[in-house]
Formats: structure tokens, C-alpha cells, sequence
């Protein structure tokens, strides 16, 4: 598929285009905007604030490190500002049939790894609109999660703000929570509790370096390593508070 590997780096971009707005006509908060990079490819980019563009990037990128089904994310460029950009996936956006038929999706049970990753993340926004459906041969399709913006460990002072996360704002909201809290496994996948809990450090601080060095610098980038590494050695407590 299109959107496949994931690759991070920095690319100027050729257009910067309107803004995305749902099928509803609501206006996402984040105001992203549809681009076009010098490579050709299409992107959803959001920022230029240095907040919104880091902690998205260092979503997807910490997302992708523990092997969820995440777009390619880049900086994309317009003169001195600096974007989030994620790479358009082919796409479905209303995954509600695929909610009801399971076996069309090959990667279905990433969707409670999405959750395990997000309370990592302190990711406290996951709901029907931040995961997309992409067709595959044989009328099987995948899942693609997006939006990390919101995480609150990849914020200013994320030690704090992920402290004050009640476990129930955890776990995704509206129609999304529901039906996943019906048919939710007993405990939350071991996997990605594995994945995440033996993250090594010196992996942490080398992606999060990555995208500081391209941002030209995040202030509060030390405190988030921290608070990534005390959540990731204690992913199985936090999780079973949201399952629970």
C-alpha cells in the first residue's frame, strides 16, 4: 500500500491546500490542512505550533517503534514553519461496517493495541474519526491509526498532566468505546504491554532526538522521556486500570 514503510524525515511542500474538515462539516481543532510534498505525495499537516507538530510526530513515530499500523509521518516545510505531516493513506473515514464484520480486517485486534498505546501516551482522543480503514486485495482491508496531538505525555510538563488522567478517559470514547467494551478481551493484549514495557531507553531518547533535532529544539523534550520510560515500566498497572 501507498502509505507503506513507515519512513520519518523532513520534506518541503510543494502546496498547502484547504482545510480538512469531516463529513458532518465540523472543523477539527487542530485545523489541519491538506498538502502536497515535493515528493509527490499527499499529507494531512497540522501546526506550525511547536506543541501540536511535536507531540503528533512523536505519536506516530513511538507508535510505529512498538508496531502499530500508523501513516508515515514527516516535517513538512513551508519557508521558516514547520508542520506535522502525516502521509494520506487510501482510505475509508466512517469504519462502522468494519466494526461489524471483523474478519475483513486483517489487523482488528490492533485496535485494543491502539488502546494500550494510548494510555502509554496519555493519548486521552481516540474515537471513530482517528482510525481509518485502507482497502487491501481480496476485499480485506486494514486499520490505520492517526491523530496523537493530543497525547499528554508529549506535552509540556507530562509528568504532571498524565498524572491527573482519570483511567476512564483512557479507553475510546462515544460509539467507538462502546462496541469495543462489548466484545473486549478479558486483559489488555500482552503484545503490546511486552512491546511497550521493554522499550530501551536509549530507543526512547533516539527517536524523541530525532524529532527534536528536525523541530529545531523542544524545550520539554527531556520530561517527556521520562515520563515515557515511568509509564512504560508501569504499562501493565496502567492498563488494567482502564480494562478494569
Amino acid at each position: 500500500m501507498s502509505w507503506k514503510p513507515f519512513s520519518f524525515g523532513v520534506i518541503p511542500l510543494a502546496t498547502l491546500d484547504d482545510d480538512v474538515i469531516s463529513g458532518t462539516g465540523i472543523v477539527y481543532s487542530t485545523n489541519p490542512k491538506r498538502a502536497t510534498g515535493e515528493d509527490s505525495a499527499d499529507y494531512f499537516v497540522k501546526g506550525p505550533d511547536v506543541d501540536t507538530v511535536f507531540s503528533e510526530l512523536a505519536g506516530c513515530i513511538l507508535a510505529n517503534a512498538v508496531g502499530l499500523t500508523v501513516p508515515c509521518a514527516k516535517v513538512c516545510t513551508v519557508g521558516d514553519d514547520k508542520f506535522a505531516g502525516t502521509r494520506l493513506v487510501s482510505q475509508f473515514r466512517d469504519i462502522s461496517p468494519w466494526l461489524e464484520s471483523r474478519a475483513t480486517v486483517n489487523n482488528f485486534n490492533e485496535v485494543y493495541d491502539c488502546i494500550v498505546v494510548d494510555i502509554w501516551l496519555g493519548n486521552t482522543d481516540r474515537n471513530m474519526s482517528n482510525i481509518v480503514v485502507s482497502p487491501c486485495d481480496g476485499g480485506f482491508v486494514d486499520f490505520v491509526f492517526i491523530d496523537f496531538e493530543k497525547a499528554r505525555a508529549l506535552k509540556q510538563y507530562p509528568n504532571t498532566q498524565t498524572t491527573m488522567i482519570p483511567p476512564r478517559d483512557l479507553w475510546p470514547s462515544d460509539e467507538l468505546g462502546t462496541h469495543l467494551n462489548v466484545q473486549k478481551p478479558l486483559f489488555p493484549p500482552a503484545g503490546i504491554l511486552k512491546r511497550i514495557e521493554d522499550f530501551e531507553p536509549d530507543t526512547c531518547r533516539n527517536l524523541i532526538q530525532t524529532v527534536v533535532e528536525a523541530l529545531d529544539g523542544v524545550p520539554w523534550a527531556d520530561d517527556t522521556i521520562d515520563a515515557l520510560l515511568k509509564r512504560a515500566a508501569s504499562i501493565q498497572k496502567l492498563s488494567g486500570e482502564v480494562w478494569n
